[in-house]
C-alpha cells in the first residue's frame, strides 16, 4: 500500500515484474539448459505462442497494473480478499469456454470460498462501523 502510494500502477507493475525476473532467470537458465539451440522453436504452433501472449499481456500485466491501481483506493486488506475470487473465475469460465466437466465439489469449494470472504468482508465492515465516531443525531 505504501509503495502503490508512492508510484503509479504501471511502475509498480514494471519494478515487481523486473524484480521477480531476477529470481526466476537463475531456475530457467538452470532447467533450460538441456534444451540449448537444437530447440526447434518453429515447431511449436502459433496458438501456443498466442496464448502465452495472452497470459503475459491480460493475465500478469494488465491483473497487475489493476490490483496496483487498486491499491491506490482501497484498504490492502480489502483488495486482497478478491484474489480469492480468482479461482473460482477460473473454474467457471473453464466451464463456460473450454467445456470443462462441472463437478459438484467444485461448486461446493467455490461456494466456500464466497462464503468466506463475505463472512470476512462483513465482518471487517461492522468493525468499521462500531469503531467510527457516532455522528450526532438531529432533534
Amino acid at each position: 500500500k505504501r509503495v502503490a502510494g508512492r508510484y503509479d500502477a504501471l511502475t509498480t507493475t514494471a519494478y515487481t515484474t523486473f524484480a521477480g525476473a531476477l529470481f526466476i532467470l537463475p531456475v530457467a537458465w538452470f532447467a533450460g539448459r538441456g534444451i540449448g539451440p537444437a530447440a526447434n522453436w518453429r515447431a511449436i504452433p502459433w496458438e501456443s505462442w498466442a496464448a502465452m501472449a495472452y497470459m503475459a499481456v491480460l493475465g500478469s500485466a494488465v491483473a497487475y497494473i489493476l490490483y496496483y491501481w487498486l491499491l491506490r483506493y482501497l484498504p490492502a486488506s480489502q483488495v486482497s480478499a478478491f484474489t480469492y475470487f480468482l479461482p473460482v473465475t477460473a473454474m467457471i469460465l473453464g466451464i463456460i469456454w473450454l467445456g470443462e466437466p462441472a463437478r459438484p465439489l467444485q461448486f461446493a469449494g467455490g461456494a466456500l470460498v464466497l462464503a468466506g470472504v463475505y463472512w470476512i468482508e462483513s465482518s471487517r465492515a461492522a468493525d468499521r462501523i462500531a469503531q467510527s465516531p457516532e455522528t450526532p443525531r438531529p432533534n
